[in-house]
């Protein structure tokens, strides 16, 4: 069996962690994970073939830099970037986000993601290849009010990973994102009180689409927003804001 090499940028968000612990519950895994804190005792959760960056914020150079710096040290084969990174928005009328805010929004989303694969694609291209996945989410397709920065942001992470999928296919690097509907997590679960929380997407069911895509199993599969969801039984009986009410 061959070592596989992964960079998990956000490894503390929810979606991160899990994808994280389940990767490296494989002794052939090797990741480096970053977070924008300060490494504490809720995060020692990984085991000893999982690094962290933390205080890294790759909105700025420095924390790009620190990233690159770890990865060209560590990683010697082609590997895959994952992308869990960006605020978490509560569902609000337009007006009542400011530009300040919608900003924020943005940078946390597209500037992240932008920054960090303008550090790590040099690497890419001089280790032999890469996948990377982003997440994006339904509220694209759909336009669902009270979301508009956030789904604003998912679709520049759309657009941008299509962009550079085509750009750099050459290079052998995949690019795609993962478009979720609405995933179990306590924060999902308080901004959607009425939702149908049973039939929200598990964690750690992303895991084994995102260990699929990082394989050579997908060469083929580049440049799409792929959409995840779990039938819901009430989704289509129930309206938007009775589902988001408190």
């Amino acid at each position: 069996m061959e070592l596989k090499q992964y960079v998990v940028a956000g490894i503390s968000s929810d979606i991160g962690r899990i994808i994280a612990q389940e990767l490296s519950s494989d002794p052939l895994v090797q990741i480096v994970g970053t977070m924008r804190r300060a490494h504490s005792d809720d995060t020692d959760v990984f085991g000893n073939n999982v690094e962290i960056v933390d205080r890294c914020d790759l909105t700025t150079e420095l924390g790009c830099s620190r990233l690159a710096s770890l990865v060209d040290d560590r990683f010697d084969r082609p590997f895959g970037y994952i992308h869990s990174i960006g605020e978490f928005w509560e569902h609000v009328p337009f007006l009542s986000v400011s530009p300040q805010q919608a900003r924020t929004m943005l940078e946390s989303h597209v500037a992240t993601l932008q920054s960090a694969l303008y550090a790590l694609i040099p690497l890419m291209r001089a280790r032999g290849g890469a996948s990377c996945i982003a997440f994006s989410c339904n509220s694209v397709r759909y336009n669902y009010p009270w979301m508009a920065s956030f789904t604003t942001s998912k679709a520049a992470i759309e657009s941008l990973i299509r962009s550079l999928a085509n750009e750099f296919a050459g290079d052998g690097l995949r690019f795609n994102s993962l478009t979720l509907a609405s995933v179990k997590t306590d924060k999902v679960h308080a901004s959607k009180p009425h939702g149908d929380f049973e039939h929200y997407i598990e964690p750690k069911e992303l895991v084994p689409i995102v260990r699929f895509l990082m394989s050579e199993e997908a060469h083929l599969i580049n440049g799409n927003a792929i959409s995840l969801f779990e039938h819901s039984p009430r989704y289509y009986r129930e309206g938007y804001f009775e589902r988001i009410s408190k």
